[in-house]
């Protein structure tokens, strides 16, 4: 499960940087998560924030050898995994861990987690919960909004002029095709760099 600093790095995050409906948690997705390593200096257009909704770029070369991973120590990536926000409304009292929500609570499903577990926001309040997902056909809520679970990972690249540029896994994986191999996994927590 998340540890705190986690969540209110990623609430503070997802409050200043999206419009209300999306959720920035400070992960990168999977135990053994995939990454890049480039094989030949590329230039990308990024963002100034994770959001597909800004128009604004910003052009970022990167130099070959760069390992995109959020395992690597040579290059210091920020990642986030962006995804839409759900709002349900309790029709039953729920109970769990650290969670107590009363019937008619307004609650906000933010973001997967793992293993079932999802991150929970009540009533737009700062504190936030993490407790078993709430499935289709959950007798004890209400969909009121419903967002797309499914998470996309985005980093942020310190390029070679010195700015920050936020790219989208999916992005990337367009714009630098044929620059790029998977990063070699060696181990827990560890990743190849050369």
């Amino acid at each position: 499960m998340c540890k705190k600093i986690l969540i209110i790095c990623s609430v503070i995050f997802s409050v200043s940087a999206f419009a209300g409906k999306q959720y920035a948690a400070p992960f990168w997705l999977g135990e053994y998560p995939t990454g890049y390593e480039l094989t030949a200096n590329i230039s990308l257009k990024g963002k100034a924030f994770p959001n597909n909704m800004l128009t604004d770029t910003v052009m970022c070369e990167m130099s070959k050898g760069q390992v995109i991973h959020p395992w690597a120590q040579k290059t210091n990536f920020s990642y986030v995994a962006v995804s839409e926000i759900t709002v349900y409304q309790i029709l039953k009292d729920v109970s769990e861990f650290e969670a107590s929500f009363k019937a008619g609570d307004i609650v906000e499903e933010l973001t997967y987690l793992s293993e079932g577990f999802c991150l929970y926001r009540k009533q737009g309040l700062m504190n936030t919960v993490d407790m078993s997902c709430f499935g289709e056909g959950d007798a004890r809520v209400k969909v009121i909004e419903k967002g797309n679970i499914n998470q996309e990972v985005w980093f942020q690249a310190t390029c070679k002029s010195g700015e920050k540029a936020w790219v989208s896994t999916e992005a990337f994986e367009k714009q630098a095709a044929g620059s790029f191999k998977e990063a070699q996994v060696t181990g827990y927590g560890e990743v190849y760099e050369p």
